[in-house]
């Protein structure tokens, strides 16, 4: 699952919502696995060139967009 999240962040195009991200999963995902997944991807994220960021307010409900921030 972390390792499809992180695939979808990283070849989007522009920030993807919550709802998007569940529909990868048939919306079979609760909200609570779907955030916990997100956090992992966040910590995995830790050390490398990449970023995880929260683009439009906190990591739960369905309306914010999270997308990945690349450093050169």
């Amino acid at each position: 699952m972390k390792h499809i999240i992180e695939a979808a962040l990283l070849t989007a195009t522009e920030p993807l919502q919550l709802s998007d991200l569940k529909k990868l999963f048939d919306d079979e995902l609760d909200d609570e696995a779907l955030q916990q997944a997100i956090a992992e991807v966040a910590q995995g994220c830790e050390g490398r060139s990449i970023e995880l960021v929260n683009v439009g307010g906190v990591l739960h409900g369905g309306g914010e967009e999270i997308g990945v921030l690349i450093h050169h």
